[in-house]
Protein backbone atom coordinates (compact mmCIF):
# COMPACT_ATOMS: atom_id res chain seq x y z
CA UNK A 1 0.00 0.00 0.00
CA UNK A 2 0.95 3.11 -0.76
CA UNK A 3 2.84 5.67 2.10
CA UNK A 4 1.17 8.36 3.68
CA UNK A 5 2.48 11.53 2.92
CA UNK A 6 2.61 14.74 5.08
CA UNK A 7 -0.35 16.45 4.49
CA UNK A 8 -2.51 13.89 2.97
CA UNK A 9 -5.71 12.43 4.33
CA UNK A 10 -8.00 13.66 6.46
CA UNK A 11 -6.84 15.87 9.77
CA UNK A 12 -8.97 16.42 12.98
CA UNK A 13 -9.74 19.74 14.96
CA UNK A 14 -5.86 19.60 16.42
CA UNK A 15 -4.22 18.83 13.61
CA UNK A 16 -3.38 15.54 13.47
CA UNK A 17 -3.50 13.25 10.20
CA UNK A 18 -5.53 10.25 10.72
CA UNK A 19 -3.23 8.11 8.29
CA UNK A 20 -4.45 4.56 9.00
CA UNK A 21 -8.28 4.53 7.41
CA UNK A 22 -6.99 2.83 4.51
CA UNK A 23 -4.29 0.49 5.22
CA UNK A 24 -5.46 -1.79 7.98
CA UNK A 25 -6.29 -5.00 5.86
CA UNK A 26 -10.09 -5.41 4.68
CA UNK A 27 -12.26 -7.74 6.77
CA UNK A 28 -12.06 -5.93 10.10
CA UNK A 29 -14.08 -4.15 12.08
CA UNK A 30 -11.63 -2.37 14.08
CA UNK A 31 -12.82 1.08 13.84
CA UNK A 32 -9.34 2.82 13.66
CA UNK A 33 -10.29 6.71 13.68
CA UNK A 34 -12.23 5.97 16.63
CA UNK A 35 -8.84 4.05 18.31
CA UNK A 36 -6.94 6.96 17.31
CA UNK A 37 -9.23 9.51 19.07
CA UNK A 38 -9.20 7.30 21.88
CA UNK A 39 -5.16 7.43 22.45
CA UNK A 40 -5.36 10.61 21.94
CA UNK A 41 -7.94 11.60 24.33
CA UNK A 42 -6.50 8.63 26.83
CA UNK A 43 -2.51 9.09 26.40
CA UNK A 44 -1.86 12.57 25.09
CA UNK A 45 -0.75 10.83 21.82
CA UNK A 46 0.35 12.24 18.47
CA UNK A 47 1.36 9.37 16.69
CA UNK A 48 -1.07 6.11 17.09
CA UNK A 49 0.56 2.77 15.15
CA UNK A 50 -1.34 -0.35 14.81
CA UNK A 51 1.10 -3.53 14.90
CA UNK A 52 1.18 -6.83 15.11
CA UNK A 53 -1.33 -9.43 13.76
CA UNK A 54 -4.02 -6.79 13.01
CA UNK A 55 -1.65 -5.03 11.01
CA UNK A 56 -0.18 -7.98 9.34
CA UNK A 57 -3.79 -9.02 8.40
CA UNK A 58 -3.44 -12.22 9.86
CA UNK A 59 -5.22 -11.91 12.92
CA UNK A 60 -7.18 -14.47 14.67
CA UNK A 61 -10.43 -13.46 16.33
CA UNK A 62 -9.41 -13.23 19.46
CA UNK A 63 -6.15 -11.73 18.67
CA UNK A 64 -4.81 -8.45 20.51
CA UNK A 65 -5.13 -4.95 19.42
CA UNK A 66 -1.16 -4.47 18.87
CA UNK A 67 -0.75 -0.15 19.46
CA UNK A 68 2.43 2.38 20.05
CA UNK A 69 1.16 5.22 20.68
CA UNK A 70 3.91 8.20 21.18
CA UNK A 71 3.51 11.56 22.70
CA UNK A 72 5.64 14.02 23.42
CA UNK A 73 6.70 13.66 26.94
CA UNK A 74 4.83 12.47 30.33
CA UNK A 75 6.78 8.76 30.43
CA UNK A 76 6.06 5.32 29.52
CA UNK A 77 2.46 3.16 30.01
CA UNK A 78 1.20 -0.02 29.57
CA UNK A 79 -2.83 0.02 28.44
CA UNK A 80 -4.52 -3.25 29.13
CA UNK A 81 -7.75 -4.17 28.38
CA UNK A 82 -11.30 -4.15 26.54
CA UNK A 83 -12.12 -1.68 24.40
CA UNK A 84 -15.50 -2.01 21.71
CA UNK A 85 -15.10 -6.01 21.89
CA UNK A 86 -11.46 -6.20 21.52
CA UNK A 87 -8.43 -6.76 23.58
CA UNK A 88 -6.22 -3.58 23.63
CA UNK A 89 -2.73 -3.58 24.23
CA UNK A 90 -1.17 -0.42 23.93
CA UNK A 91 2.53 0.35 24.30
CA UNK A 92 2.75 4.47 25.22
CA UNK A 93 6.51 5.81 25.38
CA UNK A 94 7.37 9.44 24.83
CA UNK A 95 9.19 10.84 22.38
CA UNK A 96 12.99 10.34 24.42
CA UNK A 97 11.72 7.17 25.32
CA UNK A 98 10.84 6.20 21.92
CA UNK A 99 14.10 6.99 20.83
CA UNK A 100 15.87 4.91 23.61
CA UNK A 101 13.89 1.46 23.25
CA UNK A 102 13.48 1.81 19.09
CA UNK A 103 15.48 -1.24 18.12
CA UNK A 104 13.46 -3.35 20.79
CA UNK A 105 10.60 -1.94 19.00
CA UNK A 106 11.66 -1.86 15.42
CA UNK A 107 10.64 -5.90 14.64
CA UNK A 108 6.94 -4.94 15.63
CA UNK A 109 7.56 -2.03 13.13
CA UNK A 110 8.18 -4.06 10.27
CA UNK A 111 4.41 -4.55 9.20
CA UNK A 112 3.07 -1.78 11.16
CA UNK A 113 0.39 0.95 9.87
CA UNK A 114 0.32 4.47 10.32
CA UNK A 115 -3.26 5.08 12.29
CA UNK A 116 -2.44 9.01 13.22
CA UNK A 117 0.19 11.16 12.92
CA UNK A 118 1.43 14.70 13.07
CA UNK A 119 3.51 15.80 10.20
CA UNK A 120 4.58 12.96 8.82
CA UNK A 121 5.92 11.50 12.29
CA UNK A 122 4.33 8.11 11.98
CA UNK A 123 6.08 7.73 8.44
CA UNK A 124 9.00 8.26 10.02
CA UNK A 125 9.04 6.20 12.73
CA UNK A 126 8.22 3.38 10.80
CA UNK A 127 10.72 4.31 8.09
CA UNK A 128 13.84 3.98 11.03
CA UNK A 129 12.32 0.88 12.11
CA UNK A 130 12.16 -0.48 8.67
CA UNK A 131 15.96 0.77 8.04
CA UNK A 132 17.70 -0.60 11.43
CA UNK A 133 15.78 -3.95 10.51
CA UNK A 134 17.80 -3.93 6.89
CA UNK A 135 20.76 -4.34 8.93
CA UNK A 136 21.88 -6.84 11.62
CA UNK A 137 21.14 -6.27 15.01
CA UNK A 138 23.33 -5.23 17.31
CA UNK A 139 25.84 -7.28 19.16
CA UNK A 140 25.39 -8.30 22.00
CA UNK A 141 28.17 -8.41 25.06
CA UNK A 142 30.32 -11.46 25.34
CA UNK A 143 29.03 -12.13 29.06
CA UNK A 144 25.35 -12.21 27.75
CA UNK A 145 26.03 -14.39 24.81
CA UNK A 146 28.15 -16.83 27.22
CA UNK A 147 24.72 -16.41 29.30
CA UNK A 148 22.61 -17.75 26.24
CA UNK A 149 24.63 -20.81 25.95
CA UNK A 150 24.63 -21.36 29.81
CA UNK A 151 20.84 -21.52 29.47
CA UNK A 152 21.14 -24.53 27.09
CA UNK A 153 23.76 -26.34 28.60
CA UNK A 154 21.34 -26.34 31.78
CA UNK A 155 17.78 -26.82 30.58
CA UNK A 156 19.36 -30.28 29.18
CA UNK A 157 19.33 -31.04 33.10
CA UNK A 158 16.20 -29.46 33.82
CA UNK A 159 14.26 -31.01 31.14
CA UNK A 160 14.90 -34.51 33.15
CA UNK A 161 13.76 -33.20 36.67
CA UNK A 162 12.67 -35.91 38.73
CA UNK A 163 9.79 -34.35 39.00
CA UNK A 164 7.35 -34.90 35.93
CA UNK A 165 5.40 -31.85 36.43
CA UNK A 166 9.05 -29.68 36.90
CA UNK A 167 10.00 -31.16 33.95
CA UNK A 168 6.55 -30.73 31.31
CA UNK A 169 6.88 -26.84 32.33
CA UNK A 170 11.09 -27.19 31.49
CA UNK A 171 10.05 -29.12 28.09
CA UNK A 172 7.74 -26.08 27.70
CA UNK A 173 10.45 -23.63 28.37
CA UNK A 174 12.63 -24.85 25.65
CA UNK A 175 9.98 -24.86 23.29
CA UNK A 176 8.89 -21.06 23.50
CA UNK A 177 12.76 -19.89 24.70
CA UNK A 178 14.46 -21.78 21.71
CA UNK A 179 12.67 -19.31 19.22
CA UNK A 180 13.92 -16.19 20.19
CA UNK A 181 17.70 -18.45 21.13
CA UNK A 182 17.87 -19.53 17.50
CA UNK A 183 17.77 -16.12 16.12
CA UNK A 184 19.79 -14.70 18.93
CA UNK A 185 22.46 -17.01 18.28
CA UNK A 186 22.38 -16.33 14.81
CA UNK A 187 22.08 -12.75 15.23
CA UNK A 188 18.95 -12.60 13.77
CA UNK A 189 15.90 -10.50 14.31
CA UNK A 190 13.13 -11.92 16.01
CA UNK A 191 9.75 -10.90 14.65
CA UNK A 192 7.83 -13.21 17.06
CA UNK A 193 6.74 -16.92 17.42
CA UNK A 194 4.26 -17.45 14.05
CA UNK A 195 6.86 -15.83 11.74
CA UNK A 196 10.02 -17.60 13.59
CA UNK A 197 8.62 -21.04 12.75
CA UNK A 198 7.56 -19.69 9.00
CA UNK A 199 11.09 -18.87 8.97
CA UNK A 200 12.57 -22.29 10.65
CA UNK A 201 10.41 -24.02 7.56
CA UNK A 202 12.27 -22.08 5.05
CA UNK A 203 15.76 -21.11 6.50
CA UNK A 204 16.82 -23.64 8.42
CA UNK A 205 14.71 -26.98 7.91
CA UNK A 206 17.15 -28.76 10.50
CA UNK A 207 16.15 -26.75 13.32
CA UNK A 208 12.37 -27.00 12.08
CA UNK A 209 12.52 -30.59 11.73
CA UNK A 210 13.50 -30.85 15.59
CA UNK A 211 10.99 -27.94 17.14
CA UNK A 212 8.33 -29.97 15.48
CA UNK A 213 9.22 -33.53 16.73
CA UNK A 214 9.47 -31.61 20.44
CA UNK A 215 6.21 -30.47 20.05
CA UNK A 216 4.62 -33.80 19.14
CA UNK A 217 2.25 -34.84 21.80
CA UNK A 218 4.24 -37.28 24.23
CA UNK A 219 7.82 -36.34 22.72
CA UNK A 220 10.29 -38.04 24.55
CA UNK A 221 13.48 -36.20 26.49
CA UNK A 222 15.64 -37.06 23.33
CA UNK A 223 13.63 -34.67 21.20
CA UNK A 224 14.37 -32.14 23.33
CA UNK A 225 18.00 -32.49 23.33
CA UNK A 226 17.93 -32.90 19.55
CA UNK A 227 16.18 -29.29 19.31
CA UNK A 228 18.85 -27.95 21.83
CA UNK A 229 21.26 -29.39 19.71
CA UNK A 230 20.26 -27.88 16.71
CA UNK A 231 19.67 -24.36 18.08
CA UNK A 232 22.87 -24.07 19.77
CA UNK A 233 24.97 -25.40 16.63
CA UNK A 234 28.28 -25.90 18.23
CA UNK A 235 29.77 -24.24 14.86
CA UNK A 236 28.22 -20.93 16.11
CA UNK A 237 29.33 -20.90 19.69
CA UNK A 238 31.57 -17.73 20.40
CA UNK A 239 35.22 -18.68 20.91
CA UNK A 240 36.15 -18.25 24.93
CA UNK A 241 37.29 -15.72 26.66
CA UNK A 242 41.22 -15.49 26.74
Amino acid sequence: MGETRKGEGDRDCEGTTLAGMSRVPAGTDLDVAALADEMRRTHGAHTVVLFGSRARGDAAPTSDVDVLAVRADGGPDRDVRRWRGFDLDVHVLDEQGLAAKLIEHAPGLAHARVLAQDAGSGDRLIARARYLLSQPPPAQDLGYVESLWAWGAKMRERIRSADPTLAAVQRAIVLVQSLPAWAEVRRRWFFGTKDAIATLGRDDPDVHRALLAAAAPGAEVEAFDRLLDAVFDPALRPPPRS
